[in-house]
């Protein structure tokens, strides 16, 4: 839901601050955001739905049962703490990443990636792997917390791509550079945000 979303971007790659540091003042931000009056919740994410871009990367589920889905092809994003209960996407096993959640040794599935990749068995608690060093010069390999409602993505003329979300990291920061905040206003106007308004 894109309807009551407001979306920022603030040059802080201009800050001459560690990867870590960066984190840290993007969550500060995130959580004075909420205080501000008419906004309901607030996150960052390193892609922003509906703009057209879509990065890939291929992953593996790592089992012990019989599938088909190796080495898959999929949409992937990085996002913060609150990010789906802004964008009103469903939680619908698990949970969200949480603030202390900043390596890529967890990850989120939608419905699409989870069956696809654990076709015979459930997906919360299993592992994915990817070894696609265009898209992560070092592997990774997550535990499944939480599955999500099936999104669109790039855009809405396309469905909903099977999709794995990775929390916001410093890797994260040293390869987007900055982050876009997305603030959820509910039902009222959206909400203009002035940096002179915001004091960390």
């Amino acid at each position: 839901d894109l309807n009551h979303v407001t979306i920022q971007t603030p040059p802080f790659h201009q800050l001459h601050a560690e990867p870590d540091a960066r984190l840290d003042l993007y969550q500060r931000m995130v959580e004075r955001i909420e205080q501000l009056p008419g906004v309901m919740s607030a996150a960052v994410t390193s892609y922003t739905p509906m703009t057209g871009d879509q990065p890939v990367a291929l992953f593996q589920s790592i089992t012990n049962t019989p599938h088909t889905a190796e080495d898959s092809r999929l949409a992937y994003n990085e996002v913060g703490p609150g990010y789906f209960r802004t964008m009103k996407t469903a939680i619908l096993a698990g949970r969200e990443f949480e603030k202390n959640e900043r390596q890529r040794n967890v990850c989120i599935l939608n419905q699409s990636a989870a069956s696809y990749l654990f076709p015979n068995e459930a997906a919360l608690g299993r592992y994915v792997r990817s070894n696609d060093p265009k898209a992560f010069p070092q592997a990774v390999s997550c535990r499944v917390i939480g599955i999500a409602q099936d999104a669109k993505f790039a855009s809405l003329r396309t469905g909903p791509p099977r999709t794995l979300y990775f929390p916001v990291s410093k890797e994260t920061i040293g390869q987007v550079g900055n982050l876009v905040f997305l603030i959820n206003s509910g039902d009222r106007k959206s909400t203009r945000l002035n940096s002179s308004h915001i004091t960390i």
